[in-house]
């Protein structure tokens, strides 16, 4: 979360759990949070403003979460620091030119012009070169980073791997709980 004093308190992210328990997305403001993040007791004042439904059940639930709740300070600079880490493992993989950052934690490789050079094996499928490809960057960016990432892949465009990822892939994390 933002510093309170200078956006409201803004929510800059948020874990899976987060998101499943507060009903929240990853951008939100914590006046919209059932609970008064200084003493993590529920708001009345927020739950009358959504419209919420309160039950004494439902306070005890979001008071139990809300004291479970980590709220800590954003450190961008770290942020783009890990980035710039991960961009740099990118390019023992492909060319500058072939990498697409897309975000601060996404981006695009074409592994079309460097994918034999690092599985010549011709009775390989693409798909199979590409899977191991992937888990080498992957194994890669945890081994020099500690960042346990995300990969998917298209064979036609960014698009498609994109749209893999947010529908798929960000459903099927381990340690949610």
């Amino acid at each position: 979360m933002s510093r309170a004093d200078n956006s409201a308190g803004l929510i800059l992210a948020s874990s899976p759990m987060f998101k499943k328990v507060f009903g929240k997305a990853n951008v939100g403001r914590s006046y919209d949070l059932p609970f008064d993040i200084n003493t993590r007791k529920f708001s009345y004042q927020n739950a009358w403003k959504q419209g919420i439904d309160v039950t004494p059940k439902y306070k005890s639930f979001i008071e139990h979460w809300a004291k479970r709740t980590l709220i800590v300070p954003p450190r961008m600079d770290r942020y783009i620091e890990k980035n710039l880490e991960i961009q740099h493992i990118f390019q023992n993989y492909a060319a500058p030119d072939d990498i697409l950052p897309y975000s601060i934690d996404e981006g695009f490789i074409d592994l079309t012009s460097s994918l034999s050079y690092f599985i010549s094996d011709k009775s390989m499928s693409r798909k199979d070169k590409l899977d191991n490809v992937s888990a080498m960057i992957q194994r890669d960016i945890y081994r020099k980073t500690g960042i346990i990432s995300t990969v998917v892949m298209s064979n036609s465009n960014p698009l498609l791997a994109k749209l893999a990822l947010d529908n798929e892939a960000k459903k099927n994390r381990y340690n949610e709980g």
